[in-house]
């Protein structure tokens, strides 16, 4: 469990959504005392993801231009697929 708040390390000191992070602390660690890994899991998953997405947030500020290629970068990769006959 000691480990696991090793996740406040990376989240920022006052994030906007505090209550949501609160939240999912609280369901993470109340399922993991009962024993519910699988639920504990998810939550954590979730606290996991919110720091990507602060970082993504983070990074976006300094260079708007090139995350939003990285975030459409998939979609252009099935066009060019698509598009692409292999021989």
């Amino acid at each position: 469990m000691e480990e696991a708040q090793r996740i406040f390390d990376y989240l920022p000191v006052s994030p906007p959504d505090q209550e949501y992070i609160s939240f999912l602390w609280e369901t993470f660690e109340s399922n993991y005392k009962n024993d519910k890994f699988q639920f504990a899991f998810i939550a954590f998953h979730m606290l996991f993801m919110c720091f990507v997405y602060y970082q993504i947030a983070k990074i976006y500020k300094i260079d708007p231009i090139n995350v939003k290629i990285l975030w459409f970068l998939p979609e252009k990769c099935k066009i060019m697929l698509k598009t692409t006959k292999i021989k």
